[in-house]
């Protein structure tokens, strides 16, 4: 999944939890989004990360999210 991704369902449902939720939606304003980003930020140094892949090719393991479409 896409950081940017997980930053938008965190947005969606705390907009469930204010009671503002009208079906999901995929605009936020900056201020959504940076609410959003401190929940994920906090889970992430907490360790919460996406799921490690292992690459056998490279004889890596990665465990980012993935990257953003450009």
């Amino acid at each position: 999944m896409k950081r940017s991704k997980a930053l938008k369902l965190i947005a969606n449902q705390l907009d469930f939890l204010a009671g503002t939720f009208n079906g999901y939606k995929d605009s936020f304003k900056e201020s959504e989004l940076k609410n959003a980003d401190v929940i994920l930020t906090t889970l992430e140094h907490a360790g919460m990360l996406p799921p490690t892949v292992r690459l056998p090719a490279f004889g890596v393991n990665d465990n980012a999210w993935e990257p953003e479409d450009e």
